[in-house]
């Protein structure tokens, strides 16, 4: 078993750190001598993984098979340095258990000069039991939603996030939350922690392709092109605001570092290693969003057809912005199972939300906690109308309610029947479109250009897979193994066909899932917003692919 143990040591106690040897772990230890340094190594821990070499050798090496985290990792605090102005953060302590949760931090503070405990003999006691539910992938989704007791506190799961939420006094104050972001946005550039493989100016191109290449981009290309569109998304509600007179309403973040900073808290807190429900399909959703409003917002204001004219006036650019920021988050926290595996197995989550829309309440709770923090200094932005607005387009993604959905398409429509003159009339027309927008992009996968749509399809497969694989080992702890990554290829390099020779029951999924969920409703929004009938053409065209005798099994 591996324990990463990152040492802040301004002092230098290179003989007791040297010292540090376990029979039960394989150590790998790094020593930082600025508590900045050891925060930006934090920040950019989910792009590195650690792996066994030669003997008991421990190394660094890029993520690139986008692992979970299956390690534990522990943090020594020289509880005698004092204090430098250059650290800007007092309590060490607070920072890294809010804003690095993710990692399962054990955070231990020690004195190198005074204790008379055996570090080793703590790093081991904290780590054992964390070791046990991290190894392996199935025990570490039962640990994320509770069905794991004497769970250290440290680990991040679902109900440890609801009973942190839940005991705010005890926690930390909303102001120092704002405090340690602002911190955190002054103190890092956040450009500079990522690796882009081509210019800035292809990630502004290829969010505006409805062929979005999700899977052949990397995790931080894909947290560019979020920060490309949240920060245009965001420009033109300020140029509205600027136009109406309202330029003295505040951003809501304040520069395009604060924006990034917020980006990395996000994809932080989204599990790596969920084959689909996982930052990238947040960032895929996110893109879907702001595609089906830029061709909204192309609509003129000659356009024959009034739905497309009402549409283009509803999304207006505070709705707009609001839209994207709810697609980013929609599925922070995804644990890669369901919402009837969560109800079944009696889960806490589950009873915390009377199995009402589990996930999606989940989801939105811990994204508007993450988020916060950085809208706080934006009240006009983030106010009673916009916490409303986040929350009817997160729930609108619970796949129970699809059927509920697809009646409001005829419902709503035709959009002549709004009366803008009223605002609270206009208020819900303008959520229920934001609602059915979201919708449309979380589950449009179907309907992407082949070549995308099948990694898509490959990725829930094999989340599905998983769940099932679980369900078995709740009835049967010696009957599940470990389930392997489906591929064993990177899915980038898939193409449909080789996808189906890899999973021959692809062609009967994706048919179920189109026929079932996809078709009408997708064909009822084409028929209701012209400008997004490119939607129903795409399907038709990978539903015929699947149908083809070749495809079938």
């Amino acid at each position: 078993m591996i324990l990463e143990v990152l040492v802040y040591d301004p002092v230098g106690h290179e003989k007791a750190i040297s010292s540090l040897k376990s029979s039960k772990f394989d150590y790998f230890v790094k020593v930082f001598s600025s508590f900045h340094g050891l925060v930006s190594y934090l920040l950019g821990r989910n792009s590195y993984t650690l792996r066994k070499s030669t003997g008991s050798l421990v190394e660094l090496v890029p993520n690139s098979a986008e692992n979970d985290l299956f390690h534990n990792i522990c943090i020594v605090l020289d509880s005698d340095a004092p204090h430098r102005p250059e650290d800007l953060f007092e309590d060490k302590e607070a920072l890294l258990r809010y804003r690095f949760q993710h990692l399962n931090l054990s955070v231990i503070p020690f004195s190198f000069e005074s204790s008379t405990d055996d570090l080793n003999e703590i790093l081991e006691k904290k780590s054992l039991r964390k070791a046990q539910l991290l190894k392996d992938r199935l025990p570490r989704i039962q640990t994320w939603v509770g069905l794991i007791e004497n769970v250290p506190p440290c680990i991040l799961t679902m109900p440890n996030v609801l009973e942190t939420l839940d005991k705010k006094p005890d926690g930390l104050s909303l102001d120092a939350k704002v405090g340690l972001v602002q911190r955190l946005a002054n103190a890092f550039d956040y450009r500079s922690l990522m690796e882009l493989k081509h210019p800035e100016g292809y990630y502004s191109e290829v969010v505006g392709q409805w062929e979005f290449p999700a899977h052949d981009l990397t995790i931080d290309e894909l947290l560019y092109c979020g920060f490309v569109m949240l920060k245009l998304g965001l420009q033109n509600w300020d140029a509205q605001n600027a136009e109406m007179g309202k330029s003295e309403i505040p951003t809501l973040f304040r520069n395009d570092n604060t924006l990034l900073s917020f980006l990395f808290h996000v994809r932080d807190n989204y599990r790596l290693g969920n084959p689909f429900h996982n930052f990238r399909h947040a960032i895929d959703v996110l893109q879907a969003s702001f595609y089906f409003v830029s061709k909204l917002q192309a609509i003129s204001a000659n356009d024959s057809l009034i739905n497309n004219r009402l549409s283009k006036e509803l999304m207006n650019p505070c709705a707009t912005a609001l839209l994207l920021v709810a697609s980013l988050g929609h599925d922070i926290g995804h644990p890669g199972i369901t919402n009837p595996f969560l109800t079944a197995h009696k889960t806490p989550v589950a009873a915390y939300f009377k199995d009402q829309s589990v996930l999606e309440n989940f989801h939105l709770t811990q994204f508007c906690s993450i988020l916060e923090p950085y809208a706080v200094t934006a009240p006009k932005f983030y106010g009673s109308f916009s916490q409303v607005f986040i929350s009817d387009c997160i729930l609108a993604t619970d796949m129970a309610k699809h059927d509920l959905y697809t009646s409001k398409i005829t419902d709503f429509m035709p959009m002549e029947a709004v009366d803008r003159s009223k605002s609270g009339v206009k208020t819900v027309a303008t959520n229920t479109l934001a609602a059915l927008l979201i919708k449309c992009a979380d589950i449009s996968n179907v309907c992407r250009p082949l070549r995308v749509s099948v990694k898509w399809g490959i990725s829930l497969n094999q989340e599905f897979s998983e769940v099932a694989a679980l369900e078995r080992l709740m009835k049967d702890s010696t009957s599940a193994k470990n389930v392997e990554k489906v591929p064993s290829v990177p899915v980038s390099s898939l193409t449909p066909q080789s996808a189906m020779k890899l999973v021959p029951s692809l062609s009967g999924s994706q048919l179920f899932f189109i026929e079932r969920f996809a078709e009408k409703f997708f064909n009822e929004i084409s028929d209701s917003l012209p400008a997004l009938d490119f939607l129903s053409e795409e399907l038709e065209k990978n539903k015929l692919f699947w149908k083809k005798p070749a495809n079938t099994t």
